[in-house]
């Protein structure tokens, strides 16, 4: 309960400041995810269940896609050890019925992947853990709760009741579409998902007229080109106008 509060507390910054408070969380979590899996984990470390089930109540509470999610489910899929397998089942039993229902689809190309795995896995087949998952998966896609012990959805939909009345008139979460490669790759691709973040790789070279247009500009001063350059006008007739505009 304590994560998910927090996870609500995300969510109404994210309504009432802007969508770079969830977007900053998102993508600590996602690295921190990416960093914590490729060192493999013991069952008993319950770093990435925390980890995870903090993204799945932010899921929860509308702050991003599930989009990302199903990537961390076939990021788990691939690797699929037990470890993996305790993952899956964490990100199932919080929020499995949510991924059902928000893209039923996916969910029925994992299922078919999950059993894939566990049949050509000839150590895991007996083990307990690949058969719960199954039927937690097999429970979600005929949306029998019953098969999933202890799933209680009350306390959360609790919260998305009185979040509603903590948003600024007007405001809402809006829901970030992020892929798990967008948020490791923010870095070299740039944060699109922010305003004004968008990364579009290095300017392209500059041709003869742009060379001769540039021998042509008034002359400005110093500190007037830098800002220009600083708002990344990056061609000739971009900064004229900015420079133009300013002075």
């Amino acid at each position: 309960r304590l994560i998910m509060e927090h996870a609500m507390l995300i969510a109404i910054l994210q309504a009432n400041v802007g969508t770079e408070i969830g977007a900053f969380f998102l993508q600590n979590l996602g690295k921190k995810f990416d960093e914590l899996h490729s060192q493999r984990q013991e069952i008993e470390n319950k770093k990435l269940d925390n980890l995870l089930l903090l993204l799945c109540h932010l899921y929860t509470f509308k702050v991003y896609h599930c989009e990302l999610l199903y990537d961390i489910l076939y990021r788990l899929c691939d690797s699929f050890t037990p470890k993996d397998i305790d993952l899956i089942l964490v990100i199932l039993r919080s929020v499995g019925f949510t991924l059902r229902k928000d893209d039923p689809l996916a969910l029925k190309q994992l299922i078919i992947r999950v059993q894939k795995l566990a049949n050509e896995a000839s150590d895991m087949k007996d083990d307990a853990r690949v058969r719960f998952m199954l039927d937690v998966l097999l429970g979600i896609k005929n949306n029998n709760m019953s098969k999933l012990p202890g799933y209680d959805p009350t306390h959360a939909e609790h919260l998305k009741k009185i979040i509603k009345a903590m948003f600024r008139k007007g405001n809402y979460v809006t829901e970030l579409k992020i892929s798990l490669e967008d948020l490791l790759k923010a870095d070299e691709r740039g944060r699109w998902w922010i305003v004004g973040s968008a990364w579009t790789g290095p300017a392209p070279h500059t041709s003869e007229k742009d060379e001769t247009m540039k021998n042509s500009l008034p002359a400005f001063s110093q500190e007037v080109l830098d800002l220009a350059k600083k708002q990344r006008m990056n061609t000739s007739n971009r900064k004229t106008i900015f420079c133009i505009l300013i002075t």
